[in-house]
């Protein structure tokens, strides 16, 4: 086994990505050179991880939401009514003020 880093790669990209801009030839050079997986050797960066104390998490102001549904739904987010069938979704979501369209029934 062997890992390959590609040169030029953007974050989070892969061998497709770096084949859009280099050819299969490059690629199989890249592999012919690399060495074979070494599991005891570091293959990159260890990961740092960023920690936020308490005191800033609580001294940070709170986030201003904008509600669809006063303290139930918030405006741009994606909600779920969820439950059995016949359980009263419908019935429960018919009288909020949907910007859309009204809930249908079934």
């Amino acid at each position: 086994m062997k890992v390959i880093a590609l040169p030029g790669l953007p974050p989070k990209g892969d061998v497709s990505d770096w084949l859009a801009t280099h050819t299969v030839d490059e690629l199989k050079a890249l592999v012919h050179e690399a060495p074979l997986f070494n599991p005891q050797q570091l293959v990159s960066q260890p990961f740092k991880l960023a920690l936020t104390s308490l005191a800033d998490l609580l001294a940070a102001p709170d986030e201003s939401t904008d509600w669809l549904v006063d303290v139930r739904v918030p405006a741009g987010s994606v909600c779920l009514l969820v439950g059995v069938p016949k359980a009263g979704k419908s019935t429960l979501a018919e009288p909020w003020p949907w910007p859309s369209r009204p809930a249908r029934r079934g």
